[in-house]
């Protein structure tokens, strides 16, 4: 299962395997990354950039998660992904 949505020069990939996880990473003038492996107990790992964006990245369990990235005040992204 790998989601992947494309957005204002920054991406985000699920993938579930026996230990499940995923890793979000943008690029921009400002940069940076996150990236969080969870277990069946799931997890979070949240990272901000600069003044005007960020991400917060979040996993729940074996059922699935969702990420989400939002740019300044004009827009962003957010994917979701449920179960396998």
């Amino acid at each position: 299962m790998v989601q992947l949505l494309v957005s204002k020069g920054g991406f985000c990939c699920f993938v579930s395997g026996e230990e499940g996880g995923f890793c979000c990473f943008v690029s921009g003038e400002e940069g940076g990354f996150c990236c969080f492996v969870s277990g069946e107990e799931g997890g979070f790992c949240c990272f901000v950039i600069g003044e005007e964006g960020g991400f917060c990245c979040f996993v729940i369990g074996e059922e699935g998660g969702f990420c989400c990235f939002v740019i300044g005040e004009e827009g962003g992204f957010c994917c979701f992904v449920i179960g396998d």
